[in-house]
């Protein structure tokens, strides 16, 4: 759920961003995820597909982004930043 908060709350800069690398990003993809390292957490060896990878570098995106925000960079140096690292 904090995912999922995270991302409704810079919605339109994360997209923005991992769309530029053709990744779509949406609540199913970040339940997924959180699913697939529970059940790594708990023993399980689940296979990694391209659909984890990808919502795994969306997510890395998010973080950084909030991050990035949370020291009061603009969207827009966020963005440069981001897409320049990413």
């Amino acid at each position: 759920e904090q995912f999922n908060a995270l991302y409704e709350n810079k919605k339109e800069l994360i997209d923005k961003i991992i769309n530029l690398k053709q990744v779509y990003l949406n609540c199913e993809k970040i339940q997924k995820i959180v699913t697939f390292r529970n059940n790594i957490t708990h023993g399980s060896k689940p296979t990694i597909n391209k659909d984890i990878v990808e919502t795994a570098y969306a997510l890395r995106v998010l973080v950084y982004a909030t991050f990035l925000s949370r020291i009061d960079l603009s969207d827009d140096a966020i963005y440069n930043a981001l897409v320049f690292a990413f």
